[in-house]
């Protein structure tokens, strides 16, 4: 069974929380984003395009210390990128990898759907 990324949208100062936001990977390899509310769909599917991806290269896959948090360069304040999976990948890593990406946006709550 495909794992599925559940990313629930924080509240912040001018908007409350969001719905649920479902990622998965189809049996073709195709992202797939399911959402009930239009609006969030929409922003969803456009943070990952255009803020997520890197064209010619896939999702960033961001270095994770002992601990399993993510690890920040000091130096230049981002965090460390350890590679990029593309679409092609197991779809576990894939989504292991937008995990990361939105796991460093620190605007949504992350959990597994299994």
């Amino acid at each position: 069974m495909t794992p599925i990324l559940r990313a629930i949208p924080k509240a912040g100062e001018d908007y409350p929380e969001g719905p649920p936001i479902e990622i998965s990977i189809s049996t073709d390899g195709q992202l797939q984003v399911k959402c009930d509310d239009d609006e969030t769909y929409e922003w969803m599917t456009n943070l990952l395009a255009e803020s997520l991806f890197v064209e010619g290269h896939g999702f960033p896959k961001l270095k994770r210390g002992a601990d399993g948090k993510l690890v920040k360069d000091p130096a230049i304040r981002r965090y460390k990128l350890e590679g990029y999976v593309d679409l092609a990948q197991p779809p576990q890593q894939v989504l292991q990898a937008i995990w990361d990406g939105l796991e460093a946006s620190a605007r949504f709550e992350l959990s597994w759907v299994r």
